[in-house]
Formats: structure tokens, sequence, C-alpha cells
């Protein structure tokens, strides 16, 4: 005798064997949509010596057999950011446009340094000449 920990709907948990039987409540197009016991089926619904393993509203009922058929994910969608990650970037941009700022006025301090020699040693030469 096969022994399992079976959790249905409602959160009720019980053991359960391989000799009772499952209600099913099928979808329009065949998809389990859940399982119960046999005791607490409503009328007219299918009744099954076994369930499928694993997720079984990944399985349609055709022809009295089960047929695995996983239901396809919807493609994820982009999520809006929140608040604190839309600050966190313009945070990140703003360190970015310092560092480039930093980076462009030591360039220019170099630039102005070398301007400034050239124009001591123009004096120099203009003094030295007189």
């Amino acid at each position: 005798m096969i022994c399992a920990w079976f959790p249905f709907a409602f959160g009720a948990e019980r053991w359960v064997t391989n000799m009772e039987k499952y209600a099913l409540n099928l979808g329009d197009d065949g998809r389990i949509l859940s399982a119960t016991f046999e005791q607490f089926a409503p009328a007219g619904a299918p009744i099954v010596e076994a369930l499928p393993q694993g997720d079984i509203t990944e399985y349609r009922v055709v022809d009295g057999e089960y047929v695995h058929e996983p239901l396809p994910t919807a493609p994820e969608t982009p999520k809006e950011p929140t608040d604190i990650e839309r600050l966190e970037g313009e945070l990140l941009t703003s360190y970015i446009a310092q560092a480039e700022l930093y980076e462009r006025t030591l360039a220019l301090e170099e630039e102005n340094v070398t301007t400034m020699m050239a124009v001591a040693e123009l004096f120099e030469m203009i003094l030295g000449g007189m």
C-alpha cells in the first residue's frame, strides 16, 4: 500500500493511500483546477483512482487520460522602478557627472599650468632681450 501526505484546498491535510478515490474539478478545456476526496465530490464530478504526479493544474483530462500541458507563462512585463531605485539611479548619474567634471577640471588646470609656463618663458625672452 502506498501512503503519502497530501495537502488539499482549505488547509485540510491528511494521509491518503492509493485505495481512496478522488473527484476532479475540471475547467471547460478539461484542465484540472482542483481535486478532493470522493466523499466531498459535487454531483457529476469525474471520479478517478489516482492523481497525476506533481502540480495537478498542469494536466488536462483528454479521453479519460491525463495529458501534461503546463499553462504558458506570461512574458515578464517590465516593472516601473520604485522611488528608491529611481533615486539611486539619479545619484549614480550625479556621481558619474561629478567624476567627469573633476577629470575635466584637472585637464583644464594642466592646460592652465602649461599656458602659464609658456607665458613666463615669453616674458623671460622679452625681458632678457631688453
